[in-house]
């Protein structure tokens, strides 16, 4: 599952890698909520971030999986890559290739 993740066309893109990750993952919760709603609306997505989840790693390309619980529109699933981008996807959208956001994936 995680690789089909990874391999698959997503809808958005912005410029900062994994140390960055680092730093979320540093963020207390109500801080990640205020990284995340600004980076999302800077990119044009006013979501209303209302929780943030560290969903996993995936090994064969050094990626994260974050998701934000959103207020207003849909949930979205955010893959942060060693390559300075970050693809963000919308959770129905993973549902409907039977992956689900905001629940850990497997090692």
């Amino acid at each position: 599952k995680k690789l089909l993740l990874a391999s698959l066309s997503f809808v958005a893109f912005f410029g900062f890698g994994n140390e960055f990750h680092k730093k979320i993952n540093g963020l207390n919760e109500k801080e990640r909520i205020e990284f995340f709603e600004n980076y999302l609306v800077k990119n044009g997505d006013d979501c209303g971030v209302q929780e943030t989840f560290l969903q996993g790693y995936n090994k064969t390309d050094n990626g994260y999986f974050w998701n934000v619980r959103c207020k207003r529109g849909e949930d979205l699933a955010l893959y942060i890559l060693p390559d300075s981008s970050v693809r963000i996807l919308e959770c129905s959208i993973l549902a409907q290739l039977d992956l689900d956001c905001f629940k850990k994936l497997e090692d």
